[in-house]
């Protein structure tokens, strides 16, 4: 019997399976006519970059191997990396999108993003390939025979990491970034990417892999290092394969879900694992991925990180991670602190660390941060504060001569140059383009009667204690400086805390208060601050129902007062504060900010929620009382106005006139000073630290002014400047008002260079100057000065 000259069976199939060498492609050659129709068939195919995974009935696939799917209208090649090449004759929709979800020859394959095909050759049709012995390239196979090819995902918006050099010699191929988190990138986004990049691969020193993103908040840090994630772990700049698996993130408990939250909303084509660290039962899980070596990220809040470090870390090689990131680094800057040891003891040498304030109250908090960074770089910490800390205060101080203020410069110019390799800040102005306008407030609120009668019979007792000369009486003045604060809230927060006291109650101080007085059933009119914001939150609900309003206080006291008041007449409220379960937390802020809540209020704790919540539901924010730390007050501050806003936003500082709220404010500018060592932006010119005579001054009341602070600015306009940039000599140039002034003035006067480019209006000019939106045009009667500023070109005067 003659023998066919058809090819078998076995032969037929060889058409879907061939197994090929890494970068070449034993498929077959096509036909004359397949030859002639290979360019058409080009032009109509798609390409995706793909995840594989094995058929399954899995409720969550693992996704084993990443490839290139090329659909054209004669059948689909699947091209899966390092392994095979599968081809097949049925067709697929040319319809599909990123997402979808193909099963082939027994694979699932999900399309993760589409890339185009540059100088591609002509490709055989599937229906015309025979089996030869001769390799010939195919489109699928072109795309991943070089290693520096990059794949180019057709968006316009790209971003691909460049190749360079290392120190060391070894050279670094493109890097793409998916096309789903580029295309969602700003400008200054792509620039942070690719400074933690080349800091996390080693692109300035070869045994130096850290970072810190110090950008201001709103800048989002959270975006920028999941872009640089998501890529290192899919992909490296070396051979091809992932530079990372296993990440450890680190962040304060409050902001776990919204972690979570981000790397869902971004990631969720990307097949990783993500693990939420809540308790130990948590850790056995997440450790069960790392020995399963799959790409996990695990986040784990600072406390229970120093619970359970030991089981985190593993003990074999194989469990380890390959990536440290801390967010909110700043709350490790005290290096007794266990989570700050802790982390100093983990083997990793890629770390990343994310702060809005890397610099709050001293240069060795600077160190710490950047010591966690880069162990060793900037030397042991008696040597950091030998070489640059010690020169650039003594630069700062009033009393310097021009040889210590130059020598200070230059050492800060020094340790800028140094951090500037692995530190990044940027400020919200970068932001202008991007958000809407923004008017910040600072509101001198006239003190009540009972308020008034408080503070000068508190300061009088703090100078009695400050004339005696002794430890003791210092000691006191802590506690009065407590108390001014307390007053400056609400009499009824002191008066609770007098008839509280374990020792003697100060009768001086009780004596004060009416005999009707009690902490129950508070009144409004007892505290100039609760009357403005009372009227205010009136005035906002009445002339812009649909606007929400976020109200943040240091003090849980002052939260338990102002939600009695809005109970009272009836406007909705969420309180978040440090009682707060940490599992409600992100259900709380994502119901706010749902379009469908009708919740007005939004009260929060500047400690407990005061960093990386975005409540953009809201676009006004009132800071009922500042903190000695600025950092924190800025981090509240910085809640509303951020990506997602799309209202003006106002953002309202109640000071109370006169008090001590008014030196805590003029403090916060100048330990802002500080942090010009990392700025690099502007000269640093202010003393830091109070002497006894400042610590009277402190504690001194001024009832006769309108405004303390203005007063201290020795400005000449009279309470009626609106919106101008100044620049002439006897505002702008701070020194021609200081050169006659005592040491305190000179301080004073120095540091407010920046209120000098703010709107200065006295109570008697607020309805006439102040735009109506700002709902503080009718209140001259409880406010008795304003300073204004806006961003964004925004304009503050309605004539």
């Amino acid at each position: 019997m003659l023998r066919s000259a058809a090819p078998s069976r076995r032969k037929q199939r060889l058409t879907s399976v061939v197994d090929n060498k890494p970068g070449e492609d034993y498929s077959c050659c096509c036909s004359s006519d397949a030859q002639d129709n290979s360019q058409e068939h080009k032009n109509c195919s798609k390409h995706f970059n793909v995840l594989v995974s094995k058929l399954s009935n899995r409720k969550r696939k693992f996704w084993e191997n990443d490839g290139i799917l090329c659909l054209q209208p004669t059948g689909t090649v699947l091209r899966i990396e390092g392994e095979r090449q599968l081809t097949s004759r049925k067709t697929l929709s040319m319809d599909v999108t990123v997402g979808h979800e193909l099963v082939i020859s027994g694979l699932v394959v999900m399309l993760v993003d589409e890339v185009s095909v540059e100088n591609e050759k002509p490709q055989a049709s599937v229906t015309e390939q025979r089996p030869v012995a001769v390799p010939r390239p195919s489109c699928c196979s072109e795309l991943l025979k070089r290693k520096g090819s990059v794949l180019r995902p057709t968006e316009e918006t790209c971003f691909v990491l460049p190749s360079f050099t290392l120190p060391d010699g070894r050279q670094c191929r493109e890097v793409p970034v998916d096309s789903s988190l580029a295309k969602n990138l700003r400008p200054h986004q792509k620039e942070g990417i690719l400074f933690l990049y080349k800091c996390i691969i080693g692109y300035h020193s070869t045994d130096r892999y850290g970072a810190i993103l110090a950008d201001e908040m709103g800048l989002g840090k959270s975006l920028q290092c999941i872009a640089l994630v998501s890529t290192l772990m899919k992909r490296g700049p070396f051979d091809g394969r992932a530079l990372l698996r296993r990440i450890l993130l680190l962040a304060p408990c409050s902001l776990l879900d919204n972690w979570k939250k981000e790397f869902d909303k971004w990631l969720k084509l990307h097949c990783l694992s993500i693990v939420l660290v809540r308790d130990g039962k948590d850790v056995d899980r997440a450790c069960s991925m790392n020995h399963a070596s799959l790409r996990s990220i695990t986040i784990v809040s600072y406390e229970t990180f120093a619970r359970h470090a030991s089981r985190l870390q593993g003990s074999g090689q194989s469990s380890r991670f390959d990536m440290l990131i801390c967010d909110e680094a700043h709350r490790l800057k005290n290096p007794t602190v266990r989570a700050s040891y802790l982390i100093r003891q983990l083997p990793v040498q890629r770390r990343l660390l994310l702060t809005g304030t890397p610099v709050q109250n001293n240069l060795q908090e600077l160190y710490v941060l950047c010591d966690l960074a880069n162990p060793g770089l900037l030397g042991e910490a008696a040597q950091f504060r030998a070489s640059f800390e010690k020169p650039i205060l003594a630069s700062m101080s009033a009393q310097a001569d021009e040889d210590d203020q130059i020598y200070g410069r230059w050492k800060g110019d020094e340790l800028r140059q140094l951090v500037a390799t692995f530190l990044l800040r940027r400020t919200q102005q970068i932001m202008r383009n991007y958000l809407p306008n923004k008017v910040e407030y600072a509101v001198f609120c006239k003190p009540s009667t009972l308020q008034s009668k408080l503070f000068e019979t508190v300061a009088e007792e703090a100078r009695l204690a400050l004339d005696q000369g002794t430890a003791a009486g210092s000691e006191f003045c802590l506690t009065f400086l407590d108390y001014m604060r307390k007053i400056g809230a609400h009499p009824a927060i002191l008066y609770n805390c007098l008839q509280q006291a374990v020792e003697k109650p100060n009768c001086t101080l009780l004596s004060c208060y009416p005999a009707c007085f009690t902490n129950v059933g508070v009144r409004v009119g007892d505290s100039g601050k609760l009357i403005v914001l009372a009227q205010l939150l009136e005035l906002v609900r009445r002339q812009y129902p649909d606007e929400k309003v976020v109200v943040a206080s240091n003090f849980t006291e002052s939260l338990n007062i102002i939600e009695s008041y809005c109970n009272g007449i009836g406007f909705s409220s969420f309180r978040l504060d440090g009682s707060t379960d940490v599992s409600s937390r992100q259900r709380m802020v994502d119901r706010f900010n749902t379009t469908t809540d009708d919740t007005f209020l939004f009260l929060l704790s500047t400690k407990a929620g005061g960093m990386g919540l975005n409540l953009i539901a809201a676009n006004r924010l009132v800071l009922y009382d500042c903190d000695w730390n600025p950092a924190y007050d800025r981090q509240a501050m910085a809640r509303i106005w951020r990506d997602g806003q799309r209202r003006a936003c106002h953002i309202y500082r109640l000071l109370t006139t006169g008090s001590i709220e008014e030196n805590i404010f003029q403090r916060q500018i100048r330990k802002d000073d500080i942090g010009l060592v990392v700025d690099g932006n502007n000269e640093m010119k202010t003393k830091l630290k109070f002497s006894i005579d400042e610590l009277k001054h402190l504690l001194v009341y001024q009832a006769n002014t309108a405004c303390a602070t203005h007063d201290a600015m020795q400005c000449n306009c009279s309470g009626q400047k609106v919106w101008q940039q100044v620049d002439s000599e006897e505002n702008a140039n701070s020194e021609s008002c200081t050169d006659q002034s005592s040491t305190s003035d000179v301080k004073t006067v120095a540091s407010m260079k920046p209120l000098y480019q703010w709107s200065h209006l006295a109570g008697c000019f607020i309805e006439q100057k102040l735009d109506p939106a700002s709902c503080l045009r009718f209140f001259n009667n409880t406010v008795s000065f304003v300073f204004a500023n806006a961003e964004n070109n925004g304009t503050m005067t309605s004539s």
